[in-house]
């Protein structure tokens, strides 16, 4: 059997945990990329599908949590590496926030100097 596919039945899981970061993981890549795409096809609202997408990148480390984490017995308490599995997805969503918001400083810049452009002009 393939290894990240293993489910431990003491401790159950919607998806295996690997086939979950898996899953995450791309589609954290997939949907921003997708986003920029469309958003370069429509003519107003541009905004729209990055919005979904950051939105999404934003909620995946949760999704990941309950979709992909085992759950634990009452009497139990966790490991200090029992949410190791989720580093990756936490670093993916940090970037993919960081890059967010490096885009949204940008384009502010060049709005801020198209503004200062058009009132130097006219004076």
């Amino acid at each position: 059997m393939i290894p990240f596919l293993d489910i431990d039945p003491a401790y159950p899981t919607v998806l295996p945990p690997g086939l979950a970061l898996v899953i995450v993981f791309a589609s954290n890549l997939v949907i921003p990329c997708i986003a920029l795409f469309i958003s370069r096809r429509m003519k107003s609202l541009t905004w729209l599908p990055h919005f979904i997408a950051f939105l999404w990148v934003l909620c995946s480390v949760v999704i990941f949590s309950v979709v992909g984490m085992p759950t634990m017995h009452d009497e139990e308490t966790g490991g200090p590496a029992d949410g190791l599995i989720g580093v990756p997805i936490l670093l993916e969503a940090f970037f993919a926030v960081l890059v967010y918001l490096c885009a949204w400083i940008i384009r502010t810049v060049k709005w801020c100097m198209f503004i200062a452009g058009r009132v130097h002009r006219q004076a």
